[in-house]
């Protein structure tokens, strides 16, 4: 009697799910994958873009220091 009603208050069920809410969490678990994949190319090519602002910000200093240093000869 005791396990019956923790296994009950736990929410936990013995039996299987059948062929259909397998079918349905394969569906969902293919869905997640593919969301994840297109967030994660999102992350991805916004990185990239920010390090490729960053470089050109670097870049166009040092370029600027040099132009401005005084020449050495």
């Amino acid at each position: 009697m005791n396990e019956y009603r923790s296994e009950r208050l736990l929410g936990y069920q013995a039996r299987t799910g059948g062929w259909l809410q397998r079918a349905l969490l394969a569906l969902l678990g293919l869905v997640i994958l593919v969301a994840g994949f297109f967030f994660l190319t999102v992350a991805l090519v916004a990185g990239a873009f920010v390090a490729l602002a960053i470089g050109i910000r670097i870049w166009w200093m040092m370029r600027r220091q040099r132009h401005q240093a005084p020449a050495k000869c």
